[in-house]
């Protein structure tokens, strides 16, 4: 990923341009990805693609994945693309600000990541349903194979 500012969990800050929504093999090769990883570590989740305004592309929950997850991935999906950024920069700045939470709409948990392809936004992951750091990784590995293609 490129840009001219990083967060701590070494994502572009919000200074990426939003491009044409992902296609619908990028967003099959993201969700496809993150189930893959899912299922290597053994755990159960819900993966959310989102193109650049929020609008769901590809979703799967996994079989015994918890019902609350499916928000939680969708809402998370939606923070990276909405405000071009990992959703766990927003957990960091709720750390940096003693909990004040000022903004709405973004989910500050990890496991949202924006989608990047020639520099521009062109989608978003989310996965809720193991611990943060797993949704972190499996999210990372459906962007690993968006960017590698199907």
């Amino acid at each position: 990923m490129t840009g001219d500012s990083e967060d701590r969990a070494g994502y572009a800050v919000g200074l990426l341009p939003y491009g044409p929504p992902l296609d619908d093999r990028t967003a099959e090769a993201a969700l496809a990805g993150a189930e893959r990883h899912a299922h290597a570590i053994g755990c159960r989740v819900v993966i959310a693609v989102v193109e650049p305004n929020g609008t769901l592309r590809r979703f799967a929950r996994m079989e015994d994945s918890n019902y609350g997850s499916i928000d939680l991935a969708i809402g998370k999906a939606e923070t990276a693309t909405n405000f071009r950024v990992s959703s766990l920069f927003f957990k960091t700045l709720a750390q940096d600000t003693s909990g004040v939470w000022p903004i709405a709409g973004a989910v500050a948990i990890e496991g949202g990541l924006p989608i990047i392809s020639e520099g521009r936004v062109i989608g978003g992951i989310g996965v809720s349903g193991a611990s943060a750091a797993d949704d972190g990784r499996i999210a990372a590995a459906g962007l690993a194979a968006a960017q590698q293609g199907p």
